[in-house]
């Protein structure tokens, strides 16, 4: 939890009072951590007293380290208190659309305030803040779900202009990342390149098994072991059409595929047939991805390698979009369905909630049932889940967690704070997973998107009914 992670720094041991309180900041490793130079100016020593007890105090280290001309500081303390966390950064040099600001006002700790960044001003190198913090907000996280993305500073001086001033970790990671443990590096988006180069290799793979030699007189093979068609698009790597255009190359070869199936061209097996179908699969899951910016995923705080944590807020366009930006393999939960009479892409593995608060046996079963449904995929959930079955359930979901795979998604209808956290306890406790929520929020979030996200999905249902026909389906 982002509290967890942040401290309040004063100029005496014991006192609470406001002349002493110095600044805010945060833990972005053991022992380490991040606050604006400027509250150091006045000199003299000051402690930091950890969000998780805010009562003992750490004497900080004498010789901070210092950016060389950023506002932002590196200061220890000789022992990481217990229950603290730290803050992951997030590389991005994007804008992103909202900030959620986390730190200190007069000494005390204050919930998290919504931000907006403006734009970066060249002449005092930081970014514009719409909110005008108070100078005890010097310090404070400015965090895109439990990541951090960067810090607040100080506010302009000039009374006419109400706005604040963040560093961005991007700006200083160069001086920063050097002087932290392995465990705390962080890794920047990928580039583009990389992550086009991913994609291209793992359709590759989709292409590679024997059973597409038996098609060779429907499509030709490129050097790259692509088909020409896909080979050709992946040529120019335009980021504003490449992933379109590949899931356009998909949809033509799959009918090619299906008519030469009919015309009784390549004798396959039914083991054949399901496997070019699930290769086929395979190889849309890379190209949807291809339609997602990988620097705006990660300004959603969404990680693009497909890795899950087992706590995650995201901000969901639908559920089908956000389990495209969040899945390493996205066609596995891939389903058609029907949303007011319009043909539609569902995500299989998301169930919508329905339950009440209590400790009550019909509550733990129908939680008991979605974790089941969630984690096992299954076509039927068993009539009753029982304390061995249970314990599977629990095991399979703490494995999914620990290798980064928290599945159990969940749509939520405006829970209040205080249901979300008994229900995301009772799952913790019971199964010992936590729960990946997504929320459909009222801004607009198309930016994620290089293809649009309703036609994408349009287009990918179109592919999967295609793959429906009984030709790639014997029984």
């Amino acid at each position: 939890m982002v509290k967890d992670a942040l401290v309040s720094l004063w100029r005496s041991k014991e006192s609470a009072a406001l002349a002493d309180f110095a600044c805010s900041g945060f833990f972005v490793a053991p022992g380490l951590i991040l606050t604006a130079a400027h509250a150091l100016e006045a000199g003299g020593p000051l402690w930091a007293r950890p969000k998780v007890d805010g009562v003992s105090s750490f004497l900080i280290t004498p010789v901070p380290s210092a950016h060389p001309s950023l506002d932002v500081v590196l200061v220890r303390i000789e022992a990481m208190p217990e229950g603290a966390t730290c803050l992951s950064p997030i590389l991005d040099n994007s804008l992103p659309r909202e900030l959620v600001l986390h730190g200190y006002f007069e000494g005390a700790s204050e919930a998290g305030q919504l931000v907006h960044p403006l734009n970066f001003d060249d002449a005092h190198k930081h970014y514009r803040l719409d909110t005008k913090q108070p100078e005890g907000h010097s310090g404070s996280a400015l965090c895109i779900g439990e990541k951090v993305w960067g810090m607040a500073i100080r506010h302009y001086r000039d009374p006419n202009i109400h706005r604040g001033c963040a560093l961005a970790v991007h700006q200083f990671w160069d001086w920063l990342g050097p002087l932290l443990p392995e465990s705390a590096k962080a890794e920047p988006p990928p580039q583009w390149d990389e992550w086009v180069g991913l994609a291209r290799s793992r359709m590759a793979q989709a292409f590679r098994p024997k059973v597409f030699e038996k098609f060779a007189p429907t499509f030709s093979r490129h050097a790259s072991g692509l088909p020409c068609p896909l080979a050709e698009v992946l040529e120019d790597a335009d980021p504003a059409a490449v992933g379109e255009n590949c899931v356009e190359a998909l949809i033509a070869l799959a009918r090619q595929c299906h008519d030469a199936m009919l015309d009784g061209t390549p004798a396959l097996t039914a083991k054949e047939r399901t496997l070019a179908r699930k290769s086929f699969l395979d190889a849309m899951g890379s190209a949807a991805r291809l339609c997602l910016d990988p620097a705006q995923l990660c300004a959603q705080g969404i990680d693009p390698r497909g890795k899950l944590r087992s706590i995650l807020d995201v901000s969901a366009f639908t559920v089908t979009g956000a389990t495209l930006a969040a899945r390493p393999a996205p066609q596995d939960s891939w389903d058609c369905g029907d949303k007011d009479g319009i043909p539609s892409l569902k995500d299989k593995h998301t169930e919508e909630l329905a339950y009440e608060l209590g400790e009550g046996d019909d509550c733990k079963r129908a939680l008991a049932a979605a974790a089941y449904r969630s984690v096992a995929g299954p076509v039927r959930t068993p009539e009753t889940i029982d304390h061995a079955l249970r314990r599977s359930i629990r095991g399979r979901a703490v494995s999914e967690a620990r290798a980064g795979r928290a599945r159990m998604l969940v749509i939520f209808r405006q829970l209040g704070q205080e249901a979300r956290a008994e229900l995301q306890t009772w799952v913790s406790e019971n199964l010992g997973v936590n729960l990946l929520f997504f929320n459909r929020p009222q801004s607009d979030t198309s930016t994620l998107f290089l293809f649009t996200e309703e036609v994408l999905l349009a287009r990918v249902y179109e592919f999967l009914s295609q793959l429906n026909q009984p030709e790639w389906n014997p029984i």
